[in-house]
């Protein structure tokens, strides 16, 4: 039980830390764009 929980939490981090990284690269982007335009 108490290995689930941590699988659990590690894949909750993993996950928020993927959508921090695209929403990050997401801002670089349309910044990009407006550049560019």
């Amino acid at each position: 039980m108490i290995f689930s929980t941590l699988e659990h939490i590690l894949t909750h981090i993993t996950y928020i830390k993927s959508y921090l990284l695209f929403d990050r690269f997401n801002c670089n982007y349309n910044s990009f764009n407006n550049f560019i335009s």
